[in-house]
């Protein structure tokens, strides 16, 4: 339908690894359209994917690794503080206790 439609598609699927083991994949396929001839027509479409397993497994934040919380601030889009958070090595714990003054240390303001 998000094809026919020329929409974007998001979705979490139950995927199984070449050794059968079941997996989280996060899909999303972003409709590409046509500039100047004809704007509203798709011309192709791009597609990430990206194991998500232990996101949705690990519920409880504070266990998170610095990639778990970079995936979240990703996710939630937050995209710019990726780099300072995966830089300084800030985990879920670390994460959960941010304030001002520490963001400003990170190079947050």
């Amino acid at each position: 339908e998000a094809v026919q439609n020329g929409k974007e598609l998001e979705v979490e699927l139950l995927n199984y690894r070449k050794d059968g083991t079941p997996f989280i994949n996060n899909f999303l396929m972003v409709p590409l359209h046509a500039k100047k001839s004809n704007p509203s027509l798709v011309t192709h479409f791009i597609a990430v994917q990206k194991d998500v397993t232990y996101l949705v497994q690990e519920n409880d934040p504070t266990n998170w690794k610095p990639a778990q919380v970079a995936l979240w601030l990703e996710k939630a889009g937050y995209e710019e503080f990726v780099g300072p958070f995966i830089e300084n090595d800030v985990c879920g714990r670390d994460f959960l206790q941010l304030n001002e003054s520490k963001l400003k240390k990170l190079g947050i303001s």
